[in-house]
């Protein structure tokens, strides 16, 4: 199963490509978040868990037996959103500071 995952302009995106070449996507919204607090962080990675957990149940609907099978699939969508979660992190974080500069 091949999963891509792309930083969309206000939320990171989930998609999954599973054999059948059909591909599942979910956008995770940021845009309210404030990504410079410990809480806007939190929120963030629950609405990740969330989206990793749909798609990959809709990516395996009807085989729901595959319990492990789903449980590998979330954990991988999780970690490869990683880079995309410290981007908006960090972007969050250097738009604070430049307008604390100002």
């Amino acid at each position: 199963m091949n999963r891509m995952f792309s930083l969309g302009l206000l939320g990171i995106w989930l998609a999954i490509a599973p054999a059948s070449a059909q591909t599942v996507s979910v956008r995770v919204q940021t845009r309210y978040l404030d990504l410079t607090s410990a809480p806007g962080v939190r929120t963030l990675q629950r609405r990740i868990t969330g989206a990793a957990r749909r798609v990959c149940h809709a990516a395996d609907d009807g085989l729901a037996f595959m319990v492990p099978g789903r449980n590998r699939c979330r954990q991988d969508a999780i970690a490869r959103a990683e880079p995309q979660v410290r981007f908006a992190i960090a972007q969050a974080r250097a738009r604070s500071v430049m307008l604390a500069s100002r």
